[in-house]
């Protein structure tokens, strides 16, 4: 734009043209609705994690004890 142009758009015009042109971008409120989801979803994902951790640690301590109880009870049929 030369100034000569600058000079007969208006201020509202100049606004309207700035407030077009930046449509595409976030606004707060976006931003703190995304905030808000992403925070759900990291709180859900913790949750399922620890659910995981502890199934897995359950099974592992079942798996244990059946593995050292059939190791005693062979070692208790061999030694009798």
């Amino acid at each position: 734009m030369t100034t000569e142009t600058r000079e007969r758009i208006t201020d509202p015009e100049r606004l309207s043209r700035l407030e077009g042109a930046y449509g595409h971008l976030a606004t707060k409120a976006d931003v703190a609705a995304l905030e808000t989801r992403l925070v759900e979803k990291i709180a859900s994902s913790e949750t399922r994690i620890i659910k995981w951790a502890i199934g897995i640690a359950v099974s592992v301590f079942a798996a244990l004890a059946g593995l050292i109880i059939g190791a005693l009870t062979l070692l208790y049929r061999l030694l009798s």
